[in-house]
């Protein structure tokens, strides 16, 4: 479960989350295939909190926090399985956040 560093495209039948954004597709970084475990990340509420950061893809090498503003209940649908995403490791730590992952697409593993 890793991430493969290939710019690939996932299964017909891949939920689409953020591919066809603007924001999404302006951004500089290449699209990249991770393969995890999508879980809910705990929110600690504070000030400081980005409420938007409600996931985490969990790897073999990382567990990175998903961007997932306005589609909460999609992503919902693939916690705590296997799952294959295609997206964008966007670094945000010049605005004073970590790396998130804006997630194109996603499926099961195996789909």
């Amino acid at each position: 479960m890793t991430a493969d560093g290939s710019q690939g495209n996932l299964a017909p039948g891949a939920t689409r989350i953020f591919d066809d954004a603007d924001w999404y597709m302006e951004r500089a970084e290449a699209e990249r295939v991770w393969r995890g475990v999508l879980r809910r990340r705990p929110g600690g509420g504070g000030p400081a909190d980005r409420a938007a950061l409600a996931f985490t893809l969990v790897t073999d090498e990382a567990s990175i926090p998903v961007y997932a503003a306005g589609v909460d209940r999609v992503l919902g649908a693939f916690v705590e399985r296997a799952v294959v995403v295609r997206g964008k490791l966007v670094d945000l730590r010049p605005e004073g956040f970590e790396p998130e992952l804006w997630i194109g697409a996603i499926e099961a593993a195996g789909a």
